[in-house]
């Protein structure tokens, strides 16, 4: 069976790789839930020598890797990412900053992708709280977060608490005539469609609010709204519900929200 791996990479101004015992420290300051650390097996080199800038350990179910890159973040990957950041308006000048970052892996680990995305956010966050971090590129929404901002959604996580803002990204993109249309990134992690609204006349504010809603609700759920059908948050309201070829993205099927 192929291994799954989830990712992400932690900016750093000054280069540091925390020990396993650091991250057990944080973590159960943090979350007392959180899965127990054990040592894992030694990482060997091509040459059979033990791998330096890196720390394995195991988490819970999965495998942690944390490693130490001595270089930034190339650019080319940030780019888009802090151009498309709307609630971090310094984010391009910040994630300039750095000049070294971690990587932070988990591999395998629950099967359930909201605990998954539980233990990676932990990894992170406790990453981020033990380094002199800029910021963190979340790798599947393809987004990037000011650490503090990170560091504050992480610890309120609970089981009824999803920081939905760190693992699911929307997109934003106005229109010629004054519309905007948004589309999701990041519900692919969780075996669901991302959620497209082209061309609406509400304010962004309202339809990021609308798309976590209904992001929150499949995510729990799974799956449960089909082609067709109409949804709403109240009783008055109803919206048409399609799927089909992203408008906006590369994408062969999205779910479409005439809002």
């Amino acid at each position: 069976m192929k291994s799954r791996v989830a990712l992400a990479l932690v900016a750093l101004r000054e280069p540091k790789l925390p020990t396993a015992d650091q991250f057990e420290d944080y973590l159960g300051e943090h979350w007392p839930d959180a899965p127990e650390i054990r040592p894992a097996e030694e990482v060997p080199t091509p040459d059979g020598e033990q791998a330096e800038g890196i720390e394995v350990f195991r988490f819970g179910d999965g495998l942690a890797a944390v490693s130490l890159m001595n270089s930034p973040i190339p650019f080319e990957d940030l780019e888009f990412p802090c151009w498309a950041a709307w609630y971090w308006p310094t984010a391009e000048q910040e994630m300039r900053t750095h000049n070294s970052h971690l990587l932070v892996a988990l591999v395998d680990g629950p099967d359930d992708p909201i605990e998954r995305h539980r233990h990676l956010t932990q990894l992170v966050a406790s990453a981020a709280g033990l380094t002199d971090a800029v910021g963190i590129f979340w790798g599947s929404g393809g987004s990037v977060h000011e650490t503090q901002a990170f560091l504050d959604s992480a610890r309120q996580m609970s089981a009824e608490v999803l920081p939905l803002e760190l693992w699911v990204a929307v997109r934003f993109a106005p229109e010629d005539d004054d519309s905007v249309s948004c589309i999701t990134d990041g519900l692919e992690e969780f075996g669901l469609n991302e959620i497209e609204v082209v061309s609406s006349r509400r304010e962004p504010q309202t339809l990021l609010e609308y798309l976590y809603n209904v992001a929150y609700y499949l995510i729990e759920n799974g799956p449960v709204i089909h082609d067709g059908e109409t949804i709403g948050l109240t009783e008055d309201e109803r919206f048409l519900v399609t799927f089909g070829e992203s408008r906006l993205t590369d994408r062969p099927r999205v779910m479409r929200i005439e809002l």
